[in-house]
């Protein structure tokens, strides 16, 4: 759907925002689930850190309060 609506929008940056935190929470997902057939990857752990601190920035949290 929201390809759908980026077809329909082009220039609509919510609609581009919803789709990376959708891809990012999918690739985050695939990389768990390498990590538990391959716990020691570091090339996965590595990933998994990005992909969270990357998960983190978009989400806009910022410390604890």
């Amino acid at each position: 759907m929201v390809n759908n609506a980026l077809a329909i929008l082009p220039d609509a940056v919510h609609f581009r925002k919803l789709l990376l935190m959708i891809y990012r929470k999918q690739a985050l997902k695939i990389i768990q689930s390498a990590l538990e057939n391959h716990p020691d990857n570091q090339m996965f752990l590595d990933q998994l850190l990005d992909l969270q601190k990357d998960l983190l920035t978009a989400t806009g949290l910022k410390g604890g309060h």
